[in-house]
């Protein structure tokens, strides 16, 4: 598998590890538990700014170059660039109702888990949209021009501080990943 295709499966499968822990607090809260805002605050950022900056403009590129080569592909990319939409304002959304609970808010327990519900269905069914469809054709459908002119800009990136181990992001982010 090529450089560009692990990088965006290594991104998902960091994203469906912070999806899991954010079902875990939806369980929680399902159950009368408490949330933890600072956790979900810190997964929600992280989702947005990784995929906002270093994820979707990587996978716009090659969704572009497959679409150069398969005019076929239209519908679905254009259905994973609406879905990109959809998964920002969710997103926003979340995020506004976390720092509304967080500032002490009156914030309805329906409205937060409704909106949460939300955000992690769009985020299950796009990764299994892009990975299912268009990740596993790439390799067969790309050149090999392609894939080097995809690294070379990927390579033109400034690193992702979720990326570099010795970040304090990627650290926060893994702890509280790892304490459930």
């Amino acid at each position: 598998m090529n450089t560009v295709i692990q990088k965006l499966k290594n991104d998902h499968r960091r994203f469906a590890r912070l999806i899991r822990r954010m079902e875990w607090e939806l369980d929680r809260c399902h159950h009368g538990e408490g949330l933890d805002t600072d956790a979900m605050a810190a997964f929600v950022d992280y989702c947005s700014r990784h995929a906002d900056e270093h994820h979707h403009p990587l996978e716009d590129r090659l969704f572009q170059r497959m679409l150069d080569r398969d005019p076929g592909l239209r519908g679905t990319i254009e259905q994973l660039n609406a879905e990109h939409v959809e998964l920002d304002e969710a997103t926003r959304t979340l995020h506004q109702l976390l720092e509304a609970i967080r500032a002490d808010n009156h914030v309805s327990r329906d409205e937060f888990l409704g909106a949460l519900a939300r955000y992690l269905f769009l985020y299950h069914g796009h990764m299994d949209v892009e990975e299912s469809e268009l990740f596993r054709r790439a390799d067969s459908l790309l050149w090999e021009s392609d894939w080097q002119a995809l690294e070379r800009w990927l390579a033109e990136q400034p690193p992702s501080p979720f990326e570099d181990a010795s970040s304090h992001d990627y650290q926060r982010i893994e702890r509280l990943m790892t304490s459930f």
